[in-house]
């Protein structure tokens, strides 16, 4: 599911959740609450049940707006292709 829309004259997409103002693409630290705000704001995501970010040190963006840890993380799993983008680039 990729969406694009425009939020205060950027543009959010989905495709892999980049802002950009035409084509620059401005999404850094400064604007990373703000976008995340927008995302989860948006009117055809409202039916999602569950939203999981996975970051390494941002849990200070995500904590004011509502994330916490998992309640259940022994009930999470995943799997990791070891190098899939370096893979993909090389086909």
């Amino acid at each position: 599911m990729h969406h694009d829309w425009r939020s205060d004259g950027y543009e959010v997409s989905t495709e892999n959740f980049g802002l950009y103002h035409g084509e620059e693409q401005v999404g850094y630290a400064r604007l990373a609450k703000w976008l995340v705000a927008t995302i989860l704001s948006h009117q055809e995501l409202q039916g999602l049940r569950r939203w999981m970010p996975i970051t390494r040190d941002a849990h200070g963006l995500y904590e004011p707006l509502g994330f916490r840890p998992c309640a259940r993380p022994d009930q999470l799993m995943e799997t990791v292709v070891p190098d899939a983008y370096r893979r993909r680039s090389a086909s």
